[in-house]
């Protein structure tokens, strides 16, 4: 099988917001982690602004979460996209022309409900493929994710070496132009997607037997479970992670850009393994493998920290860090099926912006607990945390409806196989509909 052949085989509507997504996110990998270093040392603001302004995009997306995903069931997944890429573009591109500290405030809170507007784009992404295909374009739009915001990381940091304040402001009003590019890629489908989103809900009525629990009640499983994944997984990536590698084991920051370079390889390389693995098991299952595999990761930090600065110590680490990308690749296939079993098509928009909510949510709690805690030097002590929370979740998954992950490469799927098991109940097919969240880079979440 050739690299792109799994891309070739999706909906011609798929392909396209994959690639738009490819595209914004190469925008967001522009600025997402020069924005501290922008505010506080190119603005000269204080640093409690600067990363203010980070806590203000996370409290954004904690609002505009839910009310895009309220938007997206009641006027339609492409307005609501619309509208969140717009705000989106409008939040960065203030970013690019700020002189006081509260413009900066306001440029976060405006960009965070753009970015909230996730939960819009994951439901509109679900539309655009069947039962067996949607793990699949799930687990690309992950991979091409990760890819894209690598690059554009890259590329970020090349351009503002050396180049000052125009060369910041010029890459936030190239990333607001990222945004601009989305909406007109979506406009110019716009008839296409609509067609094929309402073909696809038309044939997803509700199956004969036994209703299945509320939605309320088996939503609440999976919503704590996303919980504690991001406060002690994703949250922890950019920000407790660094905390205790560079401030606490005195790891180079040289060191640090090549464990991330580690985990984007693996999310990337390993993304048909996963899909794979992830076919032959139920979407609870997948979630807790991600949960074990977060706690290994901290797990394996802990075992590490004797060897202090040693090439052995980054060695291990470097394998942690792979294990994590697993952890995340599995979360990338899991989370959205259950979110469209818990949702059926009608709901999917307003259980995606739950879901953003209580991601985001784990975004606020999760730094500012490490940061106290690394700060009074209880590292170990928030790595040891950290590590027992994945394993909570673990257990919390028990809570979870046991949904299988049909898709199309796991071996022996057929059309017939993809349908919903018997039990699952009414419009719970298997299939991805989410991430994210939020909006870090390394959120599976569809257009940060």
């Amino acid at each position: 099988m050739k690299p792109l052949d799994p891309f070739r085989a999706l909906p011609p509507p798929a392909r396209l917001l994959l690639a738009a997504g490819g595209v914004n996110a190469l925008g967001s990998g522009l600025v997402a982690p020069l924005l501290v270093a922008y505010l506080h040392t190119e603005q000269g603001f204080a640093v409690s602004v600067a990363t203010g302004a980070v806590a203000l995009i996370s409290v954004g997306a904690f609002i505009g979460g839910p009310l895009s995903g309220w938007v997206s069931d009641r006027c339609g997944r492409i307005t609501a996209v619309l509208v969140a890429l717009a705000v989106a573009a409008v939040g960065m591109v203030l970013f690019a022309v700020v002189h006081r500290p509260w413009q900066a405030l306001l440029a976060a809170a405006v960009f965070g409900l753009g970015i909230g507007g996730n939960a819009a784009w994951n439901a509109l992404l679900t539309g655009t493929a069947d039962a067996r295909q949607r793990p699949a374009v799930f687990s690309l739009n992950f991979a091409v994710m990760n890819a894209a915001i690598g690059a554009g990381g890259l590329i970020g940091g090349a351009a503002v070496h050396g180049g000052g304040l125009t060369a910041f402001r010029a890459l936030y009003v190239a990333d607001g132009l990222s945004f601009v590019l989305v909406a007109l890629l979506v406009l110019v489908v716009r008839r296409s997607l609509a067609t094929r989103q309402d073909d696809l809900e038309d044939g997803e009525e509700a199956p004969p037997g036994p209703r299945p629990p509320t939605v309320p009640v088996r939503l609440g499983g999976v919503l704590l479970v996303a919980f504690l994944l991001y406060l002690a997984g994703y949250s922890q990536l950019e920000s407790g992670l660094s905390a205790v590698l560079v401030a606490a084991h005195g790891m180079s920051t040289a060191d640090l850009a090549l464990l991330f370079a580690v985990n984007t390889l693996v999310v990337v390389a390993g993304r048909a393994l996963v899909l794979s693995a992830a076919g032959r098991r139920t979407a609870r299952d997948a979630l807790r493998l991600t949960a074990l595999a977060w706690a290994s990761f901290w797990g394996l930090t802990l075992v590490t920290w004797p060897l202090g600065q040693q090439p052995a110590a980054v060695g291990g680490l470097a394998v942690a860090m792979g294990i994590f990308a697993v952890g995340e690749s599995f979360y990338a296939v899991g989370m959205p099926v259950l979110l469209t079993a818990v949702a059926g098509p009608r709901r999917l928009g307003s259980v995606n912006g739950l879901h953003g909510a209580a991601t985001s949510l784990g975004y606020v709690i999760g730094p500012l607990a490490a940061g106290l805690l690394v700060d009074a030097r209880h590292a170990r002590t928030f790595t040891a945390a950290a590590a027992a929370l994945c394993l909570v979740a673990a257990l919390t998954t028990r809570l979870l409806p046991s949904t299988a992950v049909a898709t199309s490469d796991s071996p022996g799927t057929s059309a017939s196989d993809a349908a919903p098991a018997a039990g699952t109940g009414p419009g719970t097919p298997e299939e991805p509909s989410t991430p994210p969240v939020p909006h870090a880079p390394k959120a599976p979440d569809g257009v940060a």
